[in-house]
């Protein structure tokens, strides 16, 4: 499948989706009532906090569900949102940077984010063009334990999600991914785990060469290694095969960077 079809489609899904369940349209309600409680509380005494501040006028994503095709979809969302956002945001963006506030941009939700005490937020507030003055919640997910291998469930054989997407009728026909190249941008790879060692591009069979195979824009590791799991695991999707019969990637003929 062409990846960015997949990502178009898929962009549009989940836009569509929270758009409906947040219920936001263009009104303005009571200014008094726009500014969520705990931005309330932040600026409580002077102090200042990080705030979204959601425009009244949201992007009417509707006529996409009469397109065919998810590429017309996924244009159609993407051009409409940027569209509502550049011709709405440009008053209180002016406003903010004549105060010399630093503010970031969003068109998928039709907000900006910004830093303020609250006579900042009582004044964004009072504009009709603003919606609602929301507090920038944190969220943490907790990454997989670092030294837990599973080993209660070894793959036995074909794995079962690989033959649901029919993978084994792929190999039948005698493609199993020769020739090409895939990425993994996770938490990083094992490269040396038994199921991705040969698929590694960087190895010969002989020595590893790890130049223009890895890259680590975080850590700077000169190696790729996983101190979490998941990427190993996802790669592992795409390419894993030990040689011994237990087949858990879908394209166990290609090789794979990260």
């Amino acid at each position: 499948m062409n990846l960015r079809k997949f990502l178009l489609g898929a962009w549009l899904t989940m836009l569509l989706a929270v758009m409906t369940t947040l219920g936001w349209s263009a009104q303005t309600g009571d200014p008094s009532g726009k500014i969520a409680p705990r931005i309330l509380a932040e600026t409580a005494n002077g102090a200042s906090t990080e705030a979204l501040v959601v425009l009244a006028q949201q992007a009417d994503l509707s006529p996409a569900y009469t397109l065919q095709t998810k590429m017309e979809k996924g244009y159609f969302v993407v051009n409409a949102l940027r569209a509502v956002a550049g011709r709405t945001q440009g008053p209180i963006l002016n406003l903010l940077q004549q105060r010399g506030i630093a503010y970031q941009s969003f068109f998928i939700v039709n907000m900006i984010k910004v830093s303020g005490n609250r006579k900042l937020m009582e004044t964004l507030a009072a504009r009709a063009d603003v919606y609602r003055i929301e507090a920038n919640p944190l969220v943490h997910t907790a990454l997989p334990n670092p030294d837990g291998q599973q080993t209660s469930s070894q793959p036995q054989g074909i794995e079962w999600n690989v033959a649901r997407v029919k993978a084994p009728d792929v190999w039948a026909l005698g493609f199993h991914g020769e020739g090409r190249v895939v990425s993994g941008a996770d938490t990083g790879v094992q490269w040396h785990h038994p199921a991705l060692k040969s698929q590694y591009r960087g190895w010969d069979g002989q020595q590893v060469n790890h130049d223009y195979n890895w890259d680590d824009a975080v850590q700077q590791t000169t190696y790729p290694n996983d101190p979490h799991g998941h990427g190993t695991f996802t790669v592992s999707e795409e390419v894993g095969d030990d040689g011994r019969g237990n087949q858990i990637g879908v394209a166990p003929g290609a090789k794979w960077i990260a």
